[in-house]
């Protein structure tokens, strides 16, 4: 570990050299060298850069820094779990503009995830679906409004909204009025 260490700041060393001879002096004053040090880093020799890439002497120090580790583990989980209602959605045969809504995705991110996730065709009329048995429907009108159901469900598990902002569909209750994109940023 030690070791690596040492040959990123060997390599971190080059990179500020190669900063300093093109002329971006704020970046190296953005890492806390002073100007000193940037005068004495522009008038090392080549022969000085190798010597100073093969010294297994570290001139970094690596340190964790926990609250970002944390934000960081936090929003990975986060956008594990919108992927993971995303494929549900397509499973379910949401369409794209019901994706464009909850999740802010065009139409080639959309196509892009069926064809990845194998999905060649819309689902058939969901079986225990109160919607899909009545008569008064056509076969395309009864997959349409049993789909567009069961991706509200979906979402309304993946983030309920309060009871008084909830409109009811068929005795089911879903969110109203989402904004485009409300979801896909966590703070």
């Amino acid at each position: 570990m030690a070791t690596q260490l040492a040959q990123a700041g060997n390599h971190l060393l080059t990179e500020l050299v190669m900063e300093i001879k093109s002329g971006n002096l704020r970046r190296c004053e953005a890492l806390g060298l002073t100007d000193n040090e940037i005068r004495l880093l522009n008038s090392l020799t080549i022969e000085d850069l190798h010597y100073l890439s093969q010294s297994p002497v570290s001139i970094i120090t690596c340190q964790i820094h926990r609250e970002n580790l944390r934000l960081l583990l936090t929003r990975a989980k986060e956008v594990h779990r919108q992927n993971q209602m995303i494929e549900r959605c397509l499973r379910l045969g949401a369409s794209i503009d019901l994706l464009n809504q909850y999740f802010g995705m065009t139409s080639l991110e959309v196509s892009a995830r069926r064809r990845l996730s194998g999905i060649r065709e819309m689902l058939a009329v969901h079986s225990g679906c109160q919607m899909c048995s009545k008569r008064n429907y056509g076969i395309a009108g009864k997959r349409r409004a049993c789909r567009s159901r069961m991706i509200r469900i979906v979402f309304r598990s993946w983030c309920p909204v309060p009871k008084n902002e909830c409109l009811s569909d068929h005795g089911m209750e879903f969110g109203s009025g989402m904004a485009p994109g409300r979801h896909t940023e966590f703070s």
